[in-house]
């Protein structure tokens, strides 16, 4: 019982020195005052959320494939720009890009959406196809995000896999 005691009160001993004392905050302003160090955490974050996203209205895409073979002609490279914040649901274009292709790759594109249009709390993500008289021979197969959270927001790269049939193992 005496060594529980012991540790019951080592234990509120160390809780009282790393508690923080007092309520003031660290910054310019203090607690009680209007300025940004006085805000409640909420509040500030309700704000950053409400800020305009610094984006410059265009999205360069890079699209390859690593199989070692040309497009057939007439083949077109389709990049979407989706939101995708509602889980459960389908995503919205914001906006699309398509061209027709020549050459090898890489494919590039320019993607231009409104920025006025996106919220900076939501989630964006880009994806791309290729594809010859209806169908589609790539694709992307993973989440690519951009413009919003930390993604990308200027330049992308997309590498696509074959979207053909797998073939009967059974032979």
């Amino acid at each position: 019982m005496r060594t529980l005691q012991i540790f019951g009160t080592s234990l509120l001993a160390i809780g009282l020195l790393c508690f923080p004392v007092g309520c003031e905050q660290r910054g310019s302003g203090t607690a009680g005052q209007g300025g940004a160090g006085g805000r409640e955490p909420l509040e500030r974050e309700r704000e950053t959320q409400m800020k305009p996203i610094d984006l410059s209205g265009s999205l360069r895409v890079s699209v390859t494939y690593r199989e070692r073979i040309m497009l057939p002609a007439g083949s077109t490279v389709r990049v979407v720009l989706e939101d995708v914040s509602k889980a459960d649901a389908p995503a919205v274009t914001i906006a699309e890009q398509s061209m027709t292709v020549t050459g090898a790759p890489p494919y590039v594109l320019e993607v231009l959406y409104d920025p006025e249009a996106l919220d900076n709390r939501a989630t964006y993500a880009v994806r791309a196809t290729i594809e010859r008289d209806g169908r589609r021979l790539f694709t992307s197969d993973t989440h690519t995000p951009v413009l919003t959270g930390g993604a990308p927001k200027g330049e992308v790269e997309l590498v696509l896999v074959s979207a053909a049939a797998p073939r009967d193992a059974g032979g």
